[in-house]
């Protein structure tokens, strides 16, 4: 699924191609795309409308920051071969 991240003067975001929101608070908000998590950073954020079935994330507040990462998965069998390193 190919996502859309669009930017309004700073302050208003929509995002499309969105898997799970991992965590959402005035401060940051983190989320898994397809192939990278996203972070975005600011102040006095909230959601302005979630749609999970189709993948739509609407917000606003004042955006500072938003970083791409590559999208990591963590099986059972990565936990314990870690541990036992």
């Amino acid at each position: 699924m190919e996502h859309r991240f669009d930017l309004v003067a700073r302050n208003r975001g929509t995002l499309t191609g969105v898997e799970k929101v991992v965590s959402f608070d005035p401060d940051e908000v983190i989320l898994l795309l397809e192939d990278a998590t996203l972070t975005i950073k600011g102040r006095e954020m909230h959601v302005t409308r979630l749609d999970v079935e189709k993948g739509e994330l609407e917000f606003e507040g004042n955006i500072e920051e938003f970083r791409y990462s590559q999208k990591k998965s963590v099986t059972a069998a990565g936990i314990v071969g870690r541990l036992f390193k």
